[in-house]
């Protein structure tokens, strides 16, 4: 629940791992978004425990039968699995509404990263420009060396740290899975009834509230500024690394 989860998010111990996070929970509090929240949340848990995330309305293909445990032991090279997106297949980019990956994914850590830098510069309280598919999109483009939103994913190939050709399996990689695999049911009326019923919000129904008056960022709200590296941020005396660059 959302008191588990703050308990989760604010721990101590996520300080020196994600030294921008408290920041930016604190503009995600002050706006009222807690779908972002929750994008943060997945990413912290997939990286520290590992496993597989799926939103409550992904289901899994019949025929053929999707089986994700399998996946794992036919490619014991892959140790992450990302769904192309139906909603932006011509883009050729995974989805965030279903992943799986290794505990301390690379990938996983770096669209953490993102999600904070982009939440750290925003002007609106925007989770799909912030924390949801935008963090996802870029950090791949980053874990992947390449130029940033140029190139497109093909289904049911093999991408490694670094945009390796050849890896080898000690190397944190992904496997992008035909959107064939899992269903998402977005536009469901029956989805959107059954939040409602377990006092839920819908992602479509987001708060978008600025953070601190118009023209004005997360950041600035918080009092704090960007270097000139674009990856580290002055808050109160502290030089706090937003991304590391791994």
């Amino acid at each position: 629940d959302d008191a588990q989860m703050d308990e989760y998010m604010n721990h101590p111990r996520w300080n020196q791992t994600f030294p921008a996070l408290p920041l930016v929970l604190k503009c995600i509090d002050h706006v009222n978004t807690p779908v972002m929240k929750a994008d943060l949340w997945r990413y912290m848990i997939l990286w520290e425990y590992g496993g597989l995330f799926a939103d409550l309305d992904v289901l899994p293909s019949l025929s053929p039968r999707f089986n994700a445990l399998q996946l794992f032991d036919e490619t014991p090279d892959v140790n992450a699995f990302f769904v192309l997106d139906s909603s932006l297949s011509s883009q050729g980019v995974a989805t965030q509404w279903y992943m799986a990956a290794a505990p301390g994914h690379t990938l996983i850590r770096t669209t953490l990263e993102t999600a904070l830098q982009l939440t750290l510069k925003a002007k609106r309280a925007d989770p799909l420009m912030t924390t949801g598919p935008r963090a996802l999109v870029w950090a791949t483009d980053e874990f992947l060396n390449w130029a940033p939103h140029r190139r497109k994913l093909q289904v049911n190939q093999t991408y490694y740290h670094g945009g390796v050709i050849n890896g080898t399996v000690d190397m944190d990689s992904f496997r992008l899975l035909s959107k064939e695999v899992a269903r998402n049911k977005h536009k469901s009326p029956a989805k959107l009834n059954s939040y409602r019923s377990m006092n839920m919000t819908h992602y479509k129904a987001r708060r978008t509230g600025n953070f601190g008056g118009k023209g004005r960022t997360c950041l600035d709200f918080l009092g704090g500024t960007y270097f000139a590296d674009d990856k580290t941020i002055f808050y109160q005396g502290k030089n706090l690394t937003v991304k590391t660059g791994r």
